[in-house]
């Protein structure tokens, strides 16, 4: 009877809830992850070759801290929660090296997302608030650890404020196995740990059902309100998760802090933050301050998402055609440059092959003198002598034959020379003929601006759509298109400054949505141009993104800053010519100016340029530092038995 009330759940529960219960956490072991994995066949009654086997893969697919990766070189750590004595739970969890984001792309969405959100392409933070703690710059390099999840059971979590999960997420992060072995750690917030079984099956049969026509409306009604109730538990929830690393010692990190509301907390740690041997009191943590979601306007509904529908789909026709004419355009240059660079190359061949005939001539006069000289002197000579000169005089008259061979097929180049002429005047033709349409495209856009600008109005002064509820002025400027103009000219004058300063519901005003990307080279000019007419309509350089703290200047630098990104990963380079690199700079240079606040750059935007030129210098580093990269992943590589 008394070893049964001590097995209940009821008791764990009490034993938490008091605060007497002792939280621990066990790695789990190679072989016996390898055990769980590996299936068995029981007729298999080849105990050697098994065996065999098993070693293997022990060597190959698992470490001392669990299953491995042995391409990317990342771990899979397993750890199990116990709660005095008795196996509670498990945290997960994922170390990666980081000499680039490769490993991070290779494991899931998730450590994707999280590698280039907070590093840039060699694994380095790029984010203000780790750099900022981090002083002496040790976490940008070492290993990175990812909380992959952590689940508790119920009965170990009978309050919202158990200590249960933080403990096991302080042991599990403080293992001995991982000691010196990781220099930046990061977790995002799971309403999962703390929901109950039954709030999930709840939420499970409501997302499968979606509660039909056929209910009444008290039912409907019901089930509209457990619903919104739902809602509510799994944000505390997510909130719970995000208290329990403010426990462990985890710092939230603001600048993933955006727009959408039921977005999970970002956090991380740095080895120092763990200093700490105890965790912090549910109520301590609940005093640390988080940073939200600001709050922004609503998604357009009804007519107003019909209008930014009809501006959207028009927008994305019109910036399709624009693009395709820029890299038509761009294939003609190549094509243009092709035929005169193969040009050029006959030329030269022609010169070459002058200098050679010149030469052949010269060659077979003297060796015309030389067989005479032979002839002459051949009764005087003796016949060995005679032989070997022979033998001179004709290899030196085959290498003249064979020269004479080589040049035999100028005719050759006479017909390139043709089909070059050919070709251009083909392309010529081709130019010409798409100068026309292209003339005869942008006369039918005037009828279609025209057929856009009468639904527009029919859906405003008709239907009652808002211009600025719609956001439309917003589409209009991400695509850089003239629609802009025509749309603040429907919203009443006394508006229009407000309107093209508006945020949208991602906290941007149409000044952020202009600069959001980077365009092609060839399109810099349009995007600057763009931007001045904003200036010119009232835009506010000024005005700063709610969530993220940037004006326009900080996001075109984060625009910048990603392209370079992924251009030094995905080998699409902008600066790949010298020519191209200049023309960027002075591109970027012309930005900046422009965009620059009256009232000075703010924090974020000093924050994004710091990431930008941290981007550059890490380039500059990674020769110096790879030594002592290579040294930190040994420290990371499987430990072998001896």
């Amino acid at each position: 009877m008394v070893r049964e009330t001590i097995d209940s759940d009821a008791f764990r529960s009490e034993r938490v809830a008091s605060g007497w219960a002792e939280v621990t956490t066990r790695l789990v072991p190679r072989e016996e992850l390898y055990d769980r994995d590996e299936y068995r066949d029981d007729d298999d009654d080849d105990d050697e070759a098994r065996e065999k086997e098993r070693e293997e893969r022990l060597q190959n697919d698992y470490s001392d801290l669990g299953r491995c990766d042995e391409t990317f070189g990342y771990h899979d750590i397993e750890n199990e929660v116990i709660v005095d004595g008795v196996i509670g739970g498990t945290v997960l969890l994922v170390l990666f090296p980081r000499r680039s984001l490769d490993s991070f792309d290779a494991h899931s969405r998730e450590l994707q997302e999280v590698g280039w959100t907070l590093c840039d392409s060699s694994g380095r933070p790029k984010v203000h608030s780790i750099k900022e703690a981090d002083a002496d710059g040790s976490a940008k390099r070492g290993g990175f650890l990812h909380v992959v999840s952590v689940r508790v059971r119920e009965c170990y979590r009978p309050s919202d404020n158990t200590d249960v999960v933080a403990k096991a997420v302080r042991a599990a992060v403080s293992a001995p196995e991982l000691n010196s072995r990781w220099t930046l750690a990061t977790a995002i917030s799971d309403a999962n740990v703390y929901i109950t079984r039954e709030e999930k099956r709840k939420m499970d049969k409501m997302d499968s059902h979606r509660w039909d026509a056929s209910g009444t409306d008290d039912d409907n009604s019901v089930a509209s309100d457990d619903k919104k109730g739902l809602d509510i538990r799994w944000k505390e929830c997510a909130k719970l998760d995000t208290r329990t690393f403010l426990r462990v010692g985890y710092r939230q990190i603001p600048e993933v802090v955006g727009a959408e509301k039921d977005k999970p907390c970002w956090l991380f740690a740095l080895p120092d933050f763990l200093d700490n041997p105890t965790v912090l009191s549910h109520e301590e943590a609940l005093a640390i301050p988080l940073h939200e979601s600001p709050e922004l306007p609503p998604k357009p509904v009804g007519t107003d998402a019909d209008l930014l529908d009809i501006i959207m789909k028009a927008s994305n026709t019109r910036r399709r055609e624009l693009h395709a004419w820029v890299v038509r355009d761009r294939e003609l240059r190549v094509a243009y440059q092709a035929i005169d660079e193969s040009e050029a190359n006959l030329a030269r061949t022609i010169d070459e092959r002058q200098r050679n005939q010149e030469e052949i001539q010269t060659n077979q006069e003297s060796l015309a003198q030389s067989r005479q000289l032979l002839e002459e002197n051949r009764s005087h000579l003796p016949e060995e002598m005679m032989a070997a000169m022979d033998a001179n005089v004709n290899q030196i008259e085959q290498l003249v034959e064979e020269a004479i061979r080589q040049q035999m097929n100028m005719s050759d180049i006479g017909e390139a020379q043709s089909k070059l002429r050919g070709y251009r005047t083909t392309l010529d033709e081709s130019s010409a003929k798409m100068r026309e349409l292209d003339a005869d495209r942008r006369g039918e856009w005037q009828g279609e601006t025209q057929q856009l600008q009468s639904n527009v109005a029919a859906l405003v002064n008709e239907k009652g759509a808002s211009i600025r509820k719609s956001f439309v002025l917003h589409c209009s400027s991400r695509l850089l298109l003239d629609f802009t103009e025509f749309l603040l000219e429907m919203v009443p004058p006394s508006e229009r400054i407000d309107a093209i300063n508006d945020l949208d519901m991602n906290g941007s005003t149409p000044l952020h949505c202009a600069v959001l990307g980077l365009p092609e080279l060839e399109q810099a000019a349009e995007q600057y141009n763009f931007v001045q007419r904003l200036f010119e309509l009232g835009a506010d350089k000024n005005i700063m993104d709610p969530a993220t703290g940037k004006t326009a200047l900080g996001q075109y630098r984060c625009a910048v800053s990603s392209s370079e990104d992924y251009s030094s990963v995905f080998g699409h380079a902008r600066g790949d010519i010298e020519e191209r690199e200049q023309a960027w700079r002075l591109v970027h240079e012309r930005m900046e100016e422009a965009l620059m606040p009256a009232r000075g750059e703010s924090e974020a935007d000093r924050d994004a340029k710091r990431t930008a030129d941290g981007q550059h210098s890490s380039d500059d580093e990674e020769d110096i530092d790879e030594e002592e990269d290579m040294d930190e992943e040994e420290n990371m590589d499987v430990e072998e038995d001896d």
